[in-house]
């Protein structure tokens, strides 16, 4: 009997002692939490008009690199920005973006990383944010600093590149017959067609509800627009990327979602199709039956 007096003794010490552990623990992780710093931050801005000149552009984003309390307070009194504090540029600086058009609105800034050495600066739809605020403030550490700044459209999810090599790996200069034997459905400067086939394919996986992935290139003046676009039977949407590297200083790669293929007559016996949705301008896709206006 006292044997297992004993050992009840034994593991409930053990029990306890565990306890006592884990409960000193568990607050020194939380605040460890605490102190962690962020790398950036941003506010809300509304702007009723502004100076194109006063900013660079990418993506139809314009932006303003600001890293001393001296020119921010150039551009506070000229835009009333917020008031901060001058410690602020002690570690960090500030970027500032706007929008004009009204395809743009709604985009928040919600993911900055540092690549090599660009700053790229993500921005994703979202509806919750009123529209009136069509520009922001972002307070980024000096961690992420870099020469180039890159604001481009994002979405949450993930093209599948399951049968082909990804967007972003395509060759620099890509020429018609790589695009040919990547059987890429393309249309050139002269408005010729090539691997037709692919389009008709992909319109009917959609209209089976088959998920399905078609590459677009157009080319023109010895210049390439690529859009990839998958259509996601499972969630019944469009996901897409626009590359834009080849033809534009200021443009760069873009995505975003859709949510439905309409077909659309232009004339009598002329079809072509746009990909839909409640929070963008219509998306039409490059088809042999326009003409140079598809660009």
């Amino acid at each position: 009997m006292k044997k297992l007096f004993f050992i009840i003794f034994i593991f409930l010490f053990i029990l306890a002692l565990t306890f006592i552990v884990l409960f000193k623990m568990l607050p020194l992780q939380n605040n460890t939490n605490e102190t962690i710093p962020e790398l950036y931050s941003y506010n809300t801005l509304f702007f009723n008009s502004f100076e194109s000149k006063d900013f660079e552009k990418m993506n139809n984003i314009y932006y303003k690199k600001i890293v001393s309390y001296d020119e921010y307070q150039i551009y506070k009194n000229k835009y009333d920005l917020p008031i901060e504090e001058e410690q602020i540029f002690n570690e960090n600086f500030v970027v500032i973006t706007t929008v004009e058009n009204s395809s743009m609105m709604n985009l928040v800034p919600k993911e900055i990383r540092k690549e090599e050495n660009k700053l790229k600066i993500a921005f994703f739809k979202d509806t919750n944010i009123d529209s009136k605020y069509n520009s922001f403030l972002i307070i980024i550490s000096k961690e992420l600093e870099t020469d180039i700044i890159e604001p481009y459209r994002a979405i949450t999810e993930n093209i599948p590149y399951d049968e082909t090599i990804s967007i972003e790996n395509i060759p620099e200069k890509y020429t018609l017959e790589e695009a040919q034997n990547d059987n890429c459905y393309i249309v050139d400067d002269k408005q010729n067609v090539y691997n037709e086939k692919t389009l008709d394919l992909f319109i009917e996986d959609y209209k089976t509800k088959k998920s399905s992935f078609i590459r677009m290139v157009k080319f023109y003046e010895d210049k390439e627009i690529i859009r990839d676009i998958y259509y996601n039977a499972k969630e019944d949407n469009f996901l897409i990327c626009e590359d834009d590297t080849r033809a534009f200083n200021y443009f760069s790669y873009n995505y975003y979602k859709y949510f439905k293929l309409e077909e659309k007559w232009l004339f009598q016996n002329i079809k072509y199709y746009l990909l839909t949705s409640p929070y963008e301008e219509d998306f039409q896709l490059y088809t042999s039956l326009l003409n140079k206006q598809i660009l």
